[in-house]
């Protein structure tokens, strides 16, 4: 009887999955990445979520953003996902007599 070793699972590819809890900013603001995860395929086809840092590609949103493109790189691989946004003046605060 022999034993085989166990075959190692290596990532095929990622992908950013899932939809951001925030899509409307004021100028200034940071993108944020909540919402928003990183799934790995693997060689054997099965697929997990993986711990992995998603970044926007603009720091803070400005006047006329439409999206912001978010990436993410894991065990050599890398993922974009683009999201429509929308950005506004944060209103002045109410003056109070």
């Amino acid at each position: 009887m022999s034993v085989s070793e166990p075959v190692q699972k290596e990532v095929k590819s990622i992908e950013i999955s899932g939809t951001p809890t925030k899509t409307s900013y004021y100028v200034g603001e940071s993108y944020s990445a909540a919402g928003l995860s990183v799934v790995a395929t693997y060689t054997d086809d099965t697929t997990s979520t993986v711990s992995a840092t998603i970044s926007p590609d603009k720091e803070k949103a400005a006047l006329g953003d439409t999206s912001v493109t978010f990436s993410a790189t894991f065990d050599g691989k890398t993922a974009t996902k683009q999201v429509t946004v929308s950005v506004g003046e944060k209103p002045a605060p109410a003056s109070v007599n």
